[in-house]
């Protein structure tokens, strides 16, 4: 599972890499949000850009770009699909709901599956608003690939991100969590395991 944390930064591509994502051994990406942006970034060679939930139907911005998929139904999926496959092999879907903080009810991770379902040639993930971490691990249970979470220094700030964020001890915690449900996830293969073994010659 592939772990992104958004944080909102003003600072030149270069120094970021080398300041902030080079330390964690991770890569980095921006959110865009407007034409001059994808020119800009194009040209710093960054790995990946994504379109926020508000833009998924704005199919003039829809190449090398991850997907966030609030306030869309299917029908709209299937074209932005169509869409971006025509100009880039290379992206992934993210079930979202937009709101903030985001109940447990409106969540509908069961999408998740139905993205798999539809678009079976593609990585489908999920992005995160709700309280706590539980819910991203249930998705990641039922097979997202990509993650997206925000983090906050202090959740009592101003703004309506910072309530629905993470702090970090809860992010090394999710990592933590997210990792421990990828063992347990298995192959799929129902056999009897090494350590079933001594339970096995008990009962027999």
């Amino acid at each position: 599972v592939l772990l992104f944390f958004s944080l909102v930064v003003n600072i030149t591509a270069a120094p970021y890499k080398s300041t902030v994502a080079a330390p964690w051994g991770s890569d980095y990406f921006f959110s865009i949000f407007f034409k001059m942006a994808v020119e800009f970034l194009n040209e710093l060679n960054v790995p990946f850009f994504k379109v926020g939930s508000g833009d998924t139907n704005n199919f003039p911005y829809l190449k090398k770009l991850p997907k966030k998929v609030g306030m869309q139904s299917m029908e709209t999926m299937r074209r932005v699909y169509e869409t971006v496959k025509e100009h880039n092999q290379n992206f992934c879907i993210l079930q979202c709901t937009s709101a903030y903080p985001l109940e447990p009810e409106d969540v509908n991770l069961r999408v998740i599956m139905e993205y798999q379902k539809e678009f079976p040639d593609i990585p489908i993930g999920y992005s995160g608003h709700e309280s706590g971490i539980s819910i991203t691990v249930g998705a990641v249970a039922l097979g997202a690939k990509v993650v997206e979470r925000h983090v906050t220094l202090d959740k009592t700030w101003k703004g309506s991100d910072h309530a629905a964020s993470l702090e970090p001890e809860e992010l090394a915690e999710l990592v933590r969590s997210i990792r421990t449900v990828e063992r347990a996830l298995g192959t799929g293969v129902k056999r009897m395991l090494p350590c079933e073994r001594p339970c096995h010659d008990k009962v027999q």
